[in-house]
């Protein structure tokens, strides 16, 4: 009998769960398909799934990752730009005007003081134009939670799912499940290639886990301790051997 590991049932139906969201690029053996997770729970999580897709979508769309069921990839989360690739060629609308307008098939949001919105430049360079596009990378506390539910899914993946059963990851299950508590993440740039990679868990005094995996162009480091014990040392021992330089606690503060 398999129990779901977020709502610790065994009397709902089993779904597939790829650890990472699909749209990003799930390597395929990071997966579960014995009813580690039941189909309510991954349905009920997916809005975790769609915060870490809207943030990253900019890079897997430039990669080329497709979304879920082979779908070409797009970039619709972000309100004044739009691009898809349904033609076979990536094409790209932006709005750099402070008005909403309207391309051949939608209508396209002004540029504003939203975060979500895309910055611009434009320049030549002989005889060519060339664009350069910034996106912010918003964060959010779905984004946070997102990258639990990660975690704790590599921890089950790698170490089975008793030891993540346990009333020990309660705290855990409450913050990504249920909106309860506060933590925080560490990320960091991880190098110009696309690419999604899952590391073995680290183990600390107490048997206290953090994980690291990378997902596109960045690297996540979450705390699964469930008095949130690690982040502290963590960041104090990344301000001692590297500065403040290529790293960041987000959100700054709880």
């Amino acid at each position: 009998m398999t129990v779901c590991i977020w709502c610790k049932s065994s009397d709902n139906p089993a779904s597939e769960e790829h650890i990472f969201p699909d749209a990003l690029g799930c390597p395929d053996a990071l997966r579960f398909t014995n009813g580690e997770v039941c189909r309510p729970c991954n349905n009920g999580n997916g809005r975790l799934d769609r915060a870490l897709i809207a943030q990253l979508e900019p890079f897997s769309f430039m990669a080329g990752v497709p979304r879920k069921h082979g779908r070409p990839p797009v970039i619709e989360h972000r309100k004044n730009l739009w691009a898809d690739s349904a033609s076979g060629e990536p094409t790209i609308s932006i709005n750099t005007t402070r008005q909403p307008i309207r391309d051949e098939e939608r209508m396209i949001g002004p540029v504003s003081r939203s975060p979500w919105t895309v910055a611009s430049t434009s320049e030549t360079v002989e005889d060519q134009g060339k664009v350069s596009l910034s996106f912010t990378f918003v964060g959010g506390r779905n984004f946070v939670r997102g990258l639990h539910k990660i975690a704790l899914e590599l921890l089950a993946f790698h170490r089975g799912t008793e030891i993540v059963l346990t009333d020990r990851y309660d705290p855990i299950r409450a913050f990504v499940v249920q909106d309860q508590g506060a933590r925080q993440i560490i990320y960091g740039m991880a190098g110009s290639e696309y690419v999604n990679h899952d590391f073995p868990p680290l183990v600390y005094p107490d048997e206290r886990f953090a994980l690291a995996f990378r997902i596109a162009h960045f690297h996540f480091w979450v705390d699964l301790s469930p008095d949130h014990s690690l982040i502290g040392p963590a960041t104090d021992e990344l301000r001692r051997t590297v500065g403040q330089a290529d790293w960041v606690l987000h959100p700054p503060k709880l």
